[in-house]
């Protein structure tokens, strides 16, 4: 990881530092201003940590400091000052206090103080190697105070090792108990501030630790942030993958609804045409209807005056028939009465069937009730033929009739025709004259009976034609009126087939408009 090697190689550089600072420390030799005021080395060794080291280093060095050389000095003056009479130092002897031994006991304490200081620069020395990683901007700053410092505790190291040198010396030579004293309380003052720094150092290693301790949770931190934020790259990128695969599937698309739309085009042009040539037809249509319409109301016309036509003649063969139907209705009343006896026959007939049915079901077997049924049942077939036979009769009897009536017409009108063309001395051969007269009125009747079946064929065959033109017309109108409906259902499904269209088409747009977008 990029962060971590950068971290590396920051202590690396810090190192380098720390030990380009101990070289400069220990190349640099006390020349002068080493000073023996306590504030100052309080100052000094409080300001750094990093010049402690360089202190253990010096510790065994002998230069003699100012410090030292003040009381060497005033543990000298006695002696140089004391005059030679032996009376004058017995009597100093007898007046002073008994001298304790104190080289011991300030060895000993020396050796003590020694010691602890000993153990204060290595404790001091282990925070600091392990705080100087985490300090690259104080150490930075702190490079170039680290010389002063480190010549004040020199210094007082040396101070303290020649005092210890000094003692070693006074051994020999009595010393005065006011320096003894003045040397303890600078001992003991030294011990104090020495105390103090221990605490103050204390102090700064706990705070050290804490600071390391809170940038190690701040690296910790950093590495769960960093991680999260690789895991959040990773899935932008697979978002971005994802993208530009979508892309290209949305690309496709577009080329496929632009193929889709070429299509559509094509085939709206295809059915405008279609409508086009299906309006012409329909067009061309109407014209031939409204011809064929023309054609036929004429040939309507035309019949309608041949209907009138034969109405008038019915009308006339309808008048000359109803004066011979009220002559038939004479006869056909008495056939009637002839019939309603036969019916009153039969009736009785019945009656009898009936009573000879009762009078069989209680006394004659089944065999002789059938035969008479079936007798009975051949009488009532014979009074039904009877019955036919009579209305046959009665019908050509009107033919007769009818024949006759026209015949008398024709012989009135001969006969009226005949009575100015009377030849005299004719008398024989007037029944020529009228078997002559009576052929030709059979052949005219005969004509004109054949005229009237004519005329009456031609009345049927006429209303069978207009029937059927009828039915021909009712038939082109309802396959004119089924092209009609077809065509205005194609229409619709068109009208809606192109709506249809045209809504996809809208689509399409919308959604290629919103993929350009």
């Amino acid at each position: 990881m990029s962060w971590f090697e950068t971290l590396a190689a920051k202590t690396e550089n810090l190192l380098n530092k720390v030990d380009q600072v101990a070289g400069q420390a220990l190349q640099n030799t006390p020349d002068k201003n080493n000073s023996s005021d306590e504030s100052q080395w309080k100052r000094s060794l409080g300001a750094t940590d990093g010049s402690l080291v360089t202190t253990e280093l010096n510790v065994y060095k002998p230069p003699v400091s100012k410090r030292s050389e003040k009381v060497t000095n005033t543990s000298k003056t006695p002696k140089n000052n004391c005059p030679e009479d032996p009376d004058h130092k017995l009597f100093e002897f007898l007046n002073s206090s008994p001298p304790l031994p104190p080289t011991s006991s300030l060895s000993n304490k020396l050796t003590a103080s020694k010691n602890s200081y000993s153990n204060l620069l290595k404790f001091t020395n282990d925070n600091t190697d392990k705080t100087q990683e985490l300090k690259e901007f104080e150490n930075d700053k702190q490079d170039d105070r680290g010389s002063a410092p480190a010549e004040e505790t020199t210094s007082t190291a040396k101070s303290v090792v020649y005092k210890q040198d000094g003692t070693n010396n006074d051994n020999e030579v009595l010393p005065n108990p006011s320096a003894i004293e003045f040397e303890n309380q600078l001992l003991k003052s030294e011990i104090n501030s020495l105390n103090i720094e221990m605490q103050s150092i204390l102090t700064r290693a706990q705070n050290n630790q804490e600071d390391r301790d809170r940038t190690i949770k701040k690296m910790e931190l950093q590495n769960q942030q960093m991680i999260k934020k690789e895991q959040i790259i990773r899935e932008l990128q697979e978002r971005e993958s994802d993208l530009t695969k979508a892309l290209d599937a949305k690309d496709t698309q577009l080329s496929v609804l632009r193929v889709r739309l070429e299509e559509a085009d094509a085939s709206l042009k295809l059915k405008n045409k279609k409508i086009q040539d299906i309006q012409v037809e329909k067009e061309n249509l109407l014209q031939d209807h409204s011809l064929s319409t023309g054609v036929q109301t004429h040939a309507l016309d035309t019949l309608q005056d041949k209907l009138k036509e034969a109405e008038l003649m019915v009308r006339q063969e309808a008048d000359r028939y109803s004066t011979l139907l009220n002559e038939s209705q004479e006869k056909i009343r008495k056939l009637e009465s002839d019939r309603d006896n036969l019916t009153c026959e039969t009736s009785n007939l019945q009656r009898t069937l009936a009573r000879e049915k009762e009078y069989l079901s209680v006394f004659v077997s089944t065999k002789n009730y059938l035969a008479s049924v079936v007798d009975m049942m051949n009488q009532v077939r014979a009074a039904k033929t009877l019955a036919e036979t009579a209305k046959q009769e009665l019908s050509q009897y009107k033919d007769k009739a009818t024949r006759i009536l026209q015949s008398k017409d024709r012989l009135i009108a001969t006969l009226k025709e005949g009575q100015f063309e009377k030849v005299d001395g004719s008398g024989a051969s007037e029944p020529s004259i009228q078997a002559t007269e009576l052929e030709s009125l059979k052949q005219e009747r005969d004509v004109l009976r054949d005229d009237y079946n004519s005329c009456h064929l031609a009345l049927q065959n006429l209303r069978t034609e207009f029937m059927e033109v009828e039915s021909q017309m009712q038939q082109e109108i309802d396959s004119l009126k089924e092209q009609m409906r077809m065509m205005e259902e194609q229409l619709d499904g068109e009208r809606k087939r192109r709506e249809d269209v045209e809504t996809d088409v809208n689509k399409y747009k919308q959604v290629v408009v919103w993929l350009i977008a």
